[in-house]
């Protein structure tokens, strides 16, 4: 029987505003998103929605649906997920936190199409407030992997004995 799959919904916000002569513009990007750990990875997959809203002598709204985009991470490239909470208009709400070990862990993501990040090391996932246990337990069940990825790797390499151990020569 194979270990059960952690996953977890996420939603990325981000909103820019403009006003040119006598037109405003506001555009939303929404990308609703998915993390699931396989194996030695962290998978994430996400959909961006693109709505513009342009209001002058009259208004318009349009809106983009982009396909569906996947990137790996592996667990390697990971440091640290955690779960936080900030205080929001109506209340707090969680967002997952993910720390790379590497810089180039969320490079697609947050490419030249990608989605904006604050830092390249961090990855900040909204997630829904009914959603915040699920996020508890995701973060601690990706912990435990990149833990476990980490003894693994330096087991393989023997970095793992413990001083003082048993020797392989045999005797004195």
């Amino acid at each position: 029987m194979s270990p059960p799959v952690a996953v977890l919904p996420f939603v990325i916000r981000r909103s820019t505003d403009a006003f040119e002569l006598s037109v405003y513009t506001s555009t939303t990007i929404t990308a609703h998103g998915l993390l699931r750990v396989e194996d030695d990875r962290l998978v994430i997959q996400w959909r961006v929605s693109r709505t513009t809203d342009r209001h002058g002598l009259g208004y318009s709204s349009e809106e983009e649906h982009e396909d569906v985009r996947e990137t790996s991470v592996p667990l390697g490239q990971l440091a640290l997920a955690q779960l936080k909470r900030t205080w929001r208009l109506f209340g707090r709400s969680p967002r997952l936190v993910l720390t790379a070990a590497d810089l180039r862990a969320f490079e697609v993501v947050a490419g030249p199409t990608g989605l904006a990040l604050a830092h390249p090391s961090r990855l900040e996932l909204q997630l829904q407030r009914g959603d915040e246990a699920a996020g508890r337990e995701f973060a601690a069940e990706l912990e435990l992997a990149i833990s476990d990825h980490q003894l693994r790797r330096a087991e393989s390499s023997g970095r793992g004995a413990l001083p003082g151990g048993p020797s392989r020569g045999g005797g004195p």
